[in-house]
């Protein structure tokens, strides 16, 4: 049920704001904001990242963990809570491009 009210929640945002830690690009339901907001008319110019990094971290190692989050990005890799959502989400980024 989620799922199908996301496009409608994103479509009408202007901007998105992403607050970037080293995992999430780990977690499927935070690609699917990406993804929607995108599906929607969002343009990628309209994505603001910013990158957090949790107190007493090396700043410079987070950094590089979030750089290599999204260089070695791969969808079918990240996790959700429930495996039914994972099969579903993935199944609509595959339909709408036709692969992973």
């Amino acid at each position: 049920r989620d799922l199908r009210c996301l496009p409608m929640f994103l479509g009408g945002c202007r901007r998105l704001v992403i607050l970037c830690g080293p995992t999430y690009l780990s977690r499927l339901w935070c690609i699917m904001e990406i993804f929607f907001f995108v599906m929607m008319g969002g343009r990628l110019g309209s994505i603001d990242l910013i990158p957090v990094i949790a107190e007493g971290h090396d700043g410079g190692d987070a950094m590089l963990a979030i750089v290599a989050s999204f260089k070695y990005f791969d969808a079918a890799a990240c996790t959700c809570f429930f495996e039914h959502d994972k099969r579903r989400m993935l199944t609509v980024i595959q339909t709408s491009f036709g692969s992973l």
